[in-house]
């Protein structure tokens, strides 16, 4: 095809039509830009579709991990309720047979966030193009982890009082399918006559509590980010 358009040009050149051939020459130029502007419009086209496949996959895994993280949390403020009644039912002296297992409830936190911190390590997070959506995750990074340190704090403040509380506790033995079984509980006795024990009880209550709030926070928030990726999955989209 050059071979062609250059023994066009040669041939009118040779013909001493130089007006021709000029105008040949910009023709043909624009016809190359043409090409150029084709062949990049081909290849946005197609970068478009990638981005927009891989934004799919990647609302799917951010899907995926707020579901997982509501779970989560959802477990956990169950958890610290029933723990909270455990304690209230101590501090009233009255055990109802209640298990002394809550003394270990200072639990790290877990999370899952890995589509996410993917998406910022690479520098890919535009691909989301739901602007809404990025704002609403990026926030949500900054309340998890400021809600983090708080309750990593209460952890660890909770740490420094699980020594003082086993020497109120009392173990139950007992045989089930022929494995031995060990059960804790409180000795009610001894802590009826340990008020300092029963500060400590008192401040786990507050701190189960502060848990319990905090936790549910993040269930919200994660819900919202979960509600949003779902609409933007649906058929007819998000409206706003």
């Amino acid at each position: 095809m050059i071979k062609f358009f250059r023994k066009i040009r040669q041939k009118l050149l040779t013909e001493n039509k130089f007006t021709k051939y000029l105008l040949y020459a910009i023709g043909e130029i624009l016809l190359v830009v043409i090409g150029i502007l084709i062949a990049l419009r081909i290849n946005s086209w197609n970068t478009n579709n990638e981005n927009i496949a891989l934004e799919k996959v990647y609302l799917e895994r951010l899907k995926e991990d707020h579901s997982y993280n509501i779970n989560e949390y959802s477990f956990r403020v169950n958890y610290f309720i029933t723990k909270k009644s455990s304690i209230e039912a101590y501090l009233k002296g009255n055990d109802g047979n209640q298990s002394y297992s809550w003394i270990n409830f200072v639990m790290a936190h877990q999370t899952r966030t890995s589509s996410y911190n993917e998406l910022l390590s690479t520098g890919s997070l535009k691909i989301i193009r739901d602007t809404r959506l990025r704002e609403m995750l990026d926030n949500l990074k900054a309340f998890t982890e400021h809600s983090y340190r708080e309750l990593e704090y209460l952890r660890q403040f909770s740490v420094l009082d699980q020594k003082a509380l086993r020497s109120i506790a009392q173990h139950d033995y007992s045989i089930v399918n022929d494995s031995l079984i060990i059960a804790r509980s409180i000795d009610i006795e001894k802590l009826s006559n340990a008020p300092e024990l029963k500060k400590i009880l008192s401040n786990w209550r507050k701190i189960s509590m502060m848990y319990i709030t905090a936790l549910n926070s993040l269930v919200d928030r994660n819900q919202k980010v979960l509600n949003r990726i779902e609409c933007l999955q649906s058929v007819n989209g998000c409206e706003d």
